[in-house]
């Protein structure tokens, strides 16, 4: 395996994916993983989450790079009760991700990030959180 060279946007990926884990795993318990890769649910079995780079663009006036960072997290499914079930575990996924997030903006190595936007999928029992991250473009000269 090659380590990850410290500044580059797979280290601070693995920053946000390792401080998301932390934080799920004080939420909700330690059998909680959370994965580099861009997962679909609905999971049976256990609690996942999962963290991607969507795309990265740069911004013409600033010549910055703008880097879109997927995480879904999605709660262990199981059979819908008569009356649907309470969507309330997944509406606080947004909040975990905003804690785990700010524990570590300043040390995680790009120098601005936020959440944009989140959205609740009731049938894979999952919450999707777009992040936005900001950086130096490192492909100019």
């Amino acid at each position: 395996m090659t380590a990850v060279t410290t500044g580059t946007l797979t280290a601070w990926r693995e920053n946000v994916r390792t401080a998301l884990q932390t934080q799920l795993r004080v939420t909700y318990g330690s059998g909680f993983d959370v994965v580099a890769a861009q997962l679909t649910g609905p999971f049976e079995e256990r609690d996942v989450g999962c963290i991607w780079v969507a795309k990265a663009e740069i911004e013409p006036e600033t010549a910055q790079q703008l880097i879109d960072v997927r995480i879904r997290v999605f709660r262990q499914w199981t059979p819908i009760e008569p009356y649907g079930k309470d969507p309330s575990e997944l509406e606080e996924i947004p909040d975990l991700v905003n804690n785990a997030l700010l524990a570590i903006q300043v040390s995680a190595g790009l120098w601005w990030f936020s959440i944009q936007g989140f959205e609740i999928d009731h049938e894979s029992w999952g919450t999707e959180v777009a992040i936005l991250a900001r950086r130096e473009n490192p492909f100019l000269p």
